[in-house]
């Protein structure tokens, strides 16, 4: 992994995904980014997503047909709640993680559905 210079920029970034639970997208990133800094520009906030993505810092998970990023970096899989389409992580028991016929488990990919406490 390549150490890469940290910004001001760079750090909101990771802020703004770090201390969400909701595995946002980046839309949603930039309009949160842009209620701190109006000139936030799409762009720069791409530049950052796709550093951190290969430093390791975050992942993407596919789902719904958007790319959305998630700070856990772990080994886990997802809820969605099919009403309000809330995305959330599920640990996974450790004989999860210890798939046969493999030495390690890089990804799992795992959704279950149904409808969070909220929207019962």
């Amino acid at each position: 992994m390549t150490a890469t210079r940290r910004t001001r920029q760079g750090d909101l970034v990771l802020e703004a995904v770090m201390h969400r639970d909701d595995h946002p997208t980046a839309p949603m990133l930039l309009a949160e980014l842009r209620g701190r800094d109006p000139g936030f520009s799409s762009a720069t906030l791409y530049r950052h997503l796709d550093r951190l993505v290969r430093a390791g810092r975050l992942r993407t998970v596919e789902h719904d047909g958007e790319r959305r990023y998630d700070p856990n970096t772990g080994l886990h899989a997802h809820a969605q709640c099919v009403t309000c389409g809330r995305l959330s992580d599920i640990p996974m028991p450790a004989v999860m993680t210890q798939a046969h016929g493999l030495s390690e488990v890089d990804t799992i990919e795992v959704t279950v559905r149904g409808r969070c406490n909220a929207c019962t």
